[in-house]
């Protein structure tokens, strides 16, 4: 496993546990003028928190769970010197998509480390994203790194070279409502936003293609199961021919296969979907119990098909403290 996925399979790994210590899984309202970002759909537990950045009008929005999603701050911010989506080093666009928080620099630790010219441009501190992320890395080839959150060198933000940048008091704001590799930042050109019955039915057509796509696999339904997968899909090992051999070779050796899922996470950024659940696969010839992440898109006729997905086997006591959490 290539260092990208490695890191990703730990953050996600990371995210489900810390999901786990907090609770139940909830979707919700923010406000009823504007409704809730369609980002939205199913994340976190009582307390947790979503950053959502709408590039077109300049914001950071913190979003937090309690009963519904409620808009707990709002800060100016500025992105990239060139409008939309980055896609190679040196662009200077910021990306859109789903990033999670690995690392945090306040401005004395930036200054041991990038001397203090340097450090200047991030004002009161920093927070590391973890751009590129798998499906950036392995599915739209986006290069480039260093992608952060991050104060000013001014009193107001400035454009950037590819980073979000806030006002230095609102940066020391925003640390204190962010956890490590469990907090979202949610990039999108411009947010859409939607009411609460419009946010829950989103989330429940992705529950029913989650479950379509379980049922199929467990009844050898071959032909449906694999007819879920994008035609463009793509991961480390395999494009969408060899993945179909795979798999029919796979699903004609193992019989009596049971499938069990526990969705965990499901967010929206970038014309994409991004799903975290817990996976229990039971055969013949094998069993595995795990976390799994899919990446969804959906097509012009209204349905959705996998990008791509990752795997990471989760010791048994893990598994089972997952799933007895978020049920």
């Amino acid at each position: 496993m290539n260092f990208l996925a490695d890191h990703f399979l730990r953050t996600i790994t990371a995210l489900a546990t810390i999901l786990l210590l907090a609770g139940g899984m909830f979707t919700a309202d923010a406000n009823p003028q504007r409704g809730i970002p369609d980002n939205l759909l199913m994340f976190g537990g009582y307390g947790d928190a979503a950053l959502v950045v709408d590039k077109e009008e300049c914001s950071v929005s913190v979003y937090r769970k309690a009963d519904f999603w409620k808009l707990e701050s709002k800060y100016p911010c500025s992105s990239g010197k060139k409008n939309g989506d980055k896609q190679h080093a040196g662009d200077e666009r910021t990306p859109n998509g789903i990033y999670r928080f690995i690392r945090a620099w306040n401005d004395k630790q930036l200054q041991r480390q990038y001397g203090t010219t340097t450090a200047k441009l991030y004002g009161s501190g920093a927070l590391v994203t973890d751009y590129p992320n798998f499906l950036d890395f392995i599915y739209y080839r986006k290069t480039g790194n260093g992608i952060w959150l991050h104060g000013t060198r001014a009193e107001e933000p400035v454009a950037t070279r590819g980073c979000v940048s806030v006002r230095n008091d609102d940066l020391l704001l925003l640390r204190n409502q962010v956890v490590m590799q469990r907090t979202p930042m949610l990039v999108e050109e411009t947010v859409h936003y939607l009411s609460k019955s419009e946010l829950a039915a989103g989330r429940d057509r992705i529950l029913d293609f989650l479950e379509r796509w379980r049922s199929s696999w467990e009844a050898g339904r071959n032909d449906e199961y694999l007819s879920l997968y994008s035609k463009d899909f793509l991961t480390r090992r395999f494009n969408y021919k060899r993945w179909v051999q795979h798999k029919t070779r796979v699903n004609q050796t193992n019989k009596r296969r049971h499938v069990r899922i526990h969705p965990l996470s499901i967010l929206k950024a970038n014309g994409y979907i991004e799903v975290i659940l817990t996976q229990d696969y039971e055969s013949s010839r094998l069993n595995s119990y795990g976390l799994k992440a899919l990446y969804l898109r959906k097509h012009e006729d209204g349905t959705y098909r996998i990008l791509t997905e990752t795997w990471k086997d989760l010791p048994p006591k893990q598994f089972t403290a997952l799933n007895r959490w978020t049920q």
